[in-house]
C-alpha cells in the first residue's frame, strides 16, 4: 500500500481556512443569484438591475479571487512553477523554497501596504463606479486584508520549514496554519 498525502485525505481542519473561504463562498454565490436576476429581469420586463456590471467588478469578483489566493496559499494548491526546483539536488532544494517564499512575503507586504494606503485613500473619498455612483471603495480594504493573511500564512510556512532543519519539506510543500 502507498502513502498518501494526508492534506487530501482528510477534512479541512484549522481555523485559518473559515475566515476567507465563507465570505469567498458567498461572494460567488451572491454573483450568481445576482447575474440570473438580472437576466431575468431584463428579459422579462427589460429593466436591469442597476450597476450590475460595476457590483460584480468591483465587489464580487476581487471578493472571489483574493480570497481564493488565501485558501490556494493555506491549502498549498496554488499554481506552482516549479521545474527549478523539481531539478535541483535535493540538498538544495529546501532554500529555493526558503527564497521563493521571502520573495513571495516581500510582495505580499507590499500589497498589503499599499493595498491599505489606497482603500484609505479612496474610503476618504468615498469612490464610485462612474456613472452608476455605485461605492466601490468598500471592497478595496480586501487587499490588505487577503494579502495580510498571506504573510501570516508565509510566516508561518517559513518557520515550518526552517524547523524542519535540512528535510526536504514532502510533496506540496509544508502544512499550513492550524494543520497539527
Amino acid at each position: 500500500m502507498e502513502p498518501t498525502d494526508s492534506r487530501h485525505d482528510q477534512p479541512i481542519r484549522g481555523w485559518a481556512l473559515l475566515g476567507p473561504a465563507v465570505p469567498g463562498v458567498l461572494a460567488l454565490v451572491l454573483l450568481m443569484a445576482h447575474t440570473l436576476v438580472n437576466a431575468l429581469l431584463r428579459a422579462a420586463f427589460s429593466a436591469p438591475l442597476e450597476g450590475t456590471l460595476e457590483v460584480a467588478a468591483f465587489w464580487y469578483m476581487p471578493a472571489i479571487a483574493l480570497l481564493g489566493a488565501v485558501v490556494a496559499l493555506r491549502r498549498d494548491e496554488h499554481i506552482a512553477a516549479d521545474l527549478l526546483y523539481r531539478r535541483a539536488p535535493s540538498r538544495v532544494q529546501r532554500e529555493y523554497r526558503i527564497l521563493g517564499l521571502l520573495l513571495l512575503l516581500v510582495v505580499s507586504v507590499g500589497f498589503t501596504w499599499f493595498g491599505l494606503l489606497e482603500a484609505m485613500k479612496n474610503a476618504e473619498i468615498g469612490r464610485t463606479a462612474g456613472t452608476s455612483d455605485v461605492p466601490i471603495w468598500p471592497p478595496e480594504f480586501l487587499v490588505p486584508v487577503a494579502f495580510g493573511a498571506i504573510v501570516l500564512q508565509i510566516v508561518f510556512d517559513l518557520v515550518r520549514l526552517v524547523r524542519k532543519g535540512a528535510a526536504v519539506p514532502a510533496a506540496g510543500g509544508p502544512e499550513g496554519i492550524g494543520d497539527e
